[in-house]
């Protein structure tokens, strides 16, 4: 694959980063969305780079999914009619967002989305060494600034500012947030900038590799740093690297750091026990729960509560899933909807959405893009666990981000092998 810099492809990607990043009002403007989806439907057109088979993916995919919504609605879980409506606007919304963004793009998303991914961290790299040096008032006084003069945007916090290419929060005071609405969410970002700059650069270690990687340990996120690992060994793989004593090796290096280093196994373990103890501690929720309904926001859970809390309350539910109204369900234990705890844990977000089903779905088609590329099961492999480990710690899965994995392998890869008597829409 030999991916050409396109400004408007770069536009474009630079504008559905900045959507799924949800470190801005963008996120939340129903009409930005809108008039982004015309112009990705648009382009694709007038870019002829729309073919039959295309559109019969989204058909298709379209059917699978109403039929499991009807299904699952009215013969197994038996969801009001609000459900069905939240769906087929997730479908309409976010999963044809998605859709449209792969078919505007096709072969150059992997460029395109590593490259705008690479110059917006060469940004948040300089703003992230003012913060280090003392800047963090500087930067939180531009960033309200900023946001003072944009649309407003719902639900942060008072130590939230963001500057549309750069987020800081005080609470995250030495941590790097980049674009993204915090540290871990970035981390995400990161990783799969690496991983889509690998694969259309046919397993590089450039310069780029390198400042991307670098950025990713500004972050200090758990979970980006394990997928990372993952990645590094996918690249060893990938680069004719062979299980031998070496490997053994640095897995005992890496496994001493991870039990040795603060910000992994004992932040790991930390989260874990904190976590099972505040689910745990009843009267400390209430006070929680009093306070934020009458002061605004949302009970914090954190990976493992989420995913424990959500277990609990949809429990054989999860196999199907409930729909995007799941927080609308009122707790058996609190008396008060879902949708007042802030639940992280996107691999239980999605199974709440849509069950272990659509989990499934979604894991097969991120292994699929790796086995199309490399014809090989250990890569799929190595790719789900590095979607999985992410999601385990930011709710990605359900944002364009995570649902571009769909349409990818039917619409950005194959292009070498392509057969040239394909009939092109309107031709």
């Amino acid at each position: 694959m030999n991916p050409k810099f396109n400004k408007f492809d770069y536009f474009l990607t630079f504008i559905f980063l900045l959507i799924t990043s949800k470190g801005t009002f963008i996120t939340q403007s129903n009409i930005i969305w809108g008039i982004f989806l015309l112009v990705l439907i648009s382009y694709s057109f007038y870019m002829k780079r729309v073919f039959k088979e295309d559109l019969l993916v989204f058909f298709y995919f379209m059917v699978g999914y109403l039929l499991l919504i009807f299904v699952r609605n009215y013969t197994i879980n038996f969801l009001p009619f609000s459900s069905l409506i939240s769906d087929i606007i997730f479908l309409f919304k976010f999963i044809l967002l998605s859709y449209a963004f792969c078919l505007a793009l096709k072969e150059n998303l992997f460029y395109q989305f590593s490259t705008v991914v690479y110059h917006l961290t060469l940004i948040s790299l300089v703003f992230y060494s003012v913060q280090l040096l003392g800047g963090g008032n500087f930067l939180f006084s531009l960033g309200r600034t900023v946001m003072g003069v944009l649309p407003p945007i719902n639900d942060i916090t008072d130590t939230y500012s963001n500057i549309i290419v750069f987020t800081y929060d005080r609470i995250h005071s030495i941590r790097n947030s980049g674009f993204a609405w915090e540290p871990g969410a970035f981390g995400c970002f990161l990783v799969f900038a690496i991983y889509f700059h690998l694969l259309q650069n046919d397993f590089k270690l450039d310069k780029r590799f390198f400042i991307l990687s670098i950025a990713l340990a500004t972050t200090l996120s758990t979970t980006a740093f394990v997928s990372y690992a993952v990645l590094s060994l996918f690249i060893y793989r990938q680069k004719g690297g062979s299980w031998n004593m070496g490997l053994v090796a640095l897995f005992t290096i890496m496994a001493l750091a991870f039990i040795y280093l603060p910000f992994l196994g004992d932040k790991i373990t930390q989260t874990y026990k904190e976590d099972l103890e505040k689910l745990e501690d009843f009267e400390s929720i209430k006070f929680d729960l009093q306070y934020y309904l009458e002061n605004g926001g949302e009970v914090k859970m954190n990976r493992f509560s989420s995913a424990v809390f959500t277990y609990r309350h949809l429990k054989e539910k999860l196999i199907l899933g409930v729909g995007n109204t799941y927080g609308d369900i009122p707790s058996t234990v609190y008396e008060v909807p879902i949708s007042n705890f802030n639940l992280s844990n996107s691999i239980f977000d999605f199974m709440a959405r849509f069950g272990l089903v659509g989990l499934l779905f979604l894991l097969f088609q991120v292994g699929r893009l790796a086995f199309i590329k490399f014809g090989s099961y250990e890569a799929s492999f190595y790719q789900i666990v590095i979607f999985l480990g992410l999601g385990f710690g930011e709710p990605i899965f359900a944002l364009p981000l995570g649902l571009i994995f769909i349409f990818i392998p039917y619409l950005c890869v194959g292009f070498e092998e392509e057969d040239d008597e394909e009939q092109e829409i309107g031709a």
